[in-house]
This record gives C-alpha cells, sequence and structure tokens, in this order.
C-alpha cells in the first residue's frame, strides 16, 4: 500500500511539472498570437530580441499584426507618437552613402519603391497602433523604448502589447535600410515620401521628390528643403555629378 501511495504521489508531482513547462512556453503562457502558427500561438520572444539584433530579410506583416485595428482607420492616439518620427526611425537604421540620380536611373527604380514603401506604410500604422493602446493607458513609448534601450513597468498585457511594438519597429526599421540601401532618403512613413539626390543642370545639389500614388517623378526641391517647396522638374536636366565649368584659356 505504502508502494502505491508513493506512485500516485510521483504522478501528481510529473503532472504538476508538466503543467508548469505548458504555463512557461506552451498554449496557456498568453503568448501572442501569430496567424497561420501551430496552434494559433508561439514561442514568445523577449522583449527587444528582434530590435537587438539584424534579421534577414523582412518579418512577414501578416506574422507581426495582432492587433484589432483596420489599417487607415483614425487613430485616437493619445500617446507621444510625435517622439517616433520618420528622422527618429532612420537614426537606428544603418546609414549608406549618399548617391546621385539621373532622372531615368530614379524612375526605373520606382517599381520597387511602390512595393516597399507599401509594406513601410503598412508597418508604421500597425506600430502606431500599438504605441497608442499604450498611450492610453498612460505609458510614453519612444524610439528608446522600442529599440529596448529603456523598460517600462507593464501589466502582463501591456508587455504583450509593448512586444508586438518592438517587433513592429524593428522589421520597420529593417524596411527603411533596404530602401535607403538603394541609396534613395526615406522622408515620410505616412504618407510615402522619398527623395533622390541630384544636381539640377549639373550645378545645384537638390532632391527629386517623388510621393506614393505619383506616376511619376515629376517635382524637386532644394536640397535644404522639403515637400511645401517642390517645382516642376520641367526645363531642367537632372545628372548624377557636379559639372565644373570648363576653364578659361589665356
Amino acid at each position: 500500500m505504502l508502494g502505491a501511495r508513493a506512485r500516485r504521489s510521483q504522478h501528481r508531482r510529473d503532472a504538476g511539472h508538466g503543467r508548469g513547462l505548458r504555463g512557461r512556453g506552451g498554449a496557456s503562457a498568453g503568448n501572442v498570437p501569430v496567424p497561420g502558427g501551430p496552434t494559433h500561438r508561439s514561442t514568445r520572444r523577449p522583449p527587444g530580441a528582434l530590435a537587438a539584433r539584424p534579421q534577414k530579410g523582412l518579418v512577414p506583416l501578416q506574422a507581426l499584426f495582432v492587433g484589432r485595428r483596420r489599417v487607415g482607420a483614425p487613430l485616437a492616439c493619445s500617446c507621444h507618437i510625435s517622439s517616433l518620427t520618420t528622422n527618429r526611425i532612420r537614426r537606428y537604421a544603418q546609414k549608406v552613402p549618399r548617391r546621385y540620380f539621373e532622372i531615368d536611373e530614379a524612375e526605373a527604380l520606382l517599381p520597387r519603391i511602390r512595393s516597399m514603401m507599401g509594406e513601410a506604410l503598412q508597418l508604421h500604422a500597425h506600430l502606431r497602433t500599438a504605441i497608442d493602446e499604450l498611450g492610453r493607458e498612460g505609458h510614453s513609448v519612444n524610439a528608446s523604448v522600442l529599440s529596448g534601450d529603456r523598460e517600462l513597468a507593464l501589466s502582463d498585457g501591456e508587455k504583450r502589447t509593448l512586444e508586438r511594438g518592438r517587433m513592429l519597429f524593428g522589421a520597420l526599421r529593417e524596411s527603411v535600410e533596404a530602401i535607403e540601401s538603394m541609396g534613395v532618403e526615406v522622408k515620410g512613413l505616412v504618407d510615402g515620401l522619398v527623395d533622390f539626390r541630384s544636381w539640377r543642370d549639373g550645378k545645384t545639389e537638390v532632391a527629386l521628390c517623388w510621393k506614393l500614388g505619383e506616376p511619376s517623378i515629376d517635382f524637386y526641391h532644394d536640397a535644404d528643403g522639403g515637400y511645401a517647396g517642390r517645382k516642376p522638374i520641367a526645363g531642367h536636366r537632372f545628372t548624377r555629378r557636379r559639372e565644373t565649368a570648363p576653364s578659361a584659356r589665356n
């Protein structure tokens, strides 16, 4: 009889140990659901894991977005989204040497940029949704939080939201890096605005300006200007190199 009790006790301890394992990493762990994954669950990454190490290629969008707001729906954004500007995201991206374009060279890249920028805009919209959810709970989320440089005191549900935001931030950073690796400068992640550096008439440095939805590159602005200062390209030549005037002969 004593042996039977010992076996039953050992069986209960084994069963409890199994529940503990499931609680840490299994279906009852409250993991972030990933569409298409086994049992619609995935193993949780530690906060900041994606943003902390380089990834090969872009993380599929459907594997990141588990929010409930439709893309493009209005955001009641009480969060500090103003601190997450395009320039701050670019600061976390790898820098590439500046490149200069002729019109034809820049327009040849538009099909690729349209696709890549479209995904970047979706990532940015989903990231804003995650930040907005945390903002409504009174948490200030900026690039340093999303990159894992700063932690917040959060509930379990809020931690999952921040984890999603960090994954989206990492994917968005990689998306910006992929676009800028072609020598293009990403200027707007809400409207899909990019610049191509060039030399107007071979003399003055300018930026050829294009926005997602435009059929071609039809405008430019001063090198230190912006979208509001756009001017038509008609009547000008745009070169890759600055042209020096021939020296006068004696």
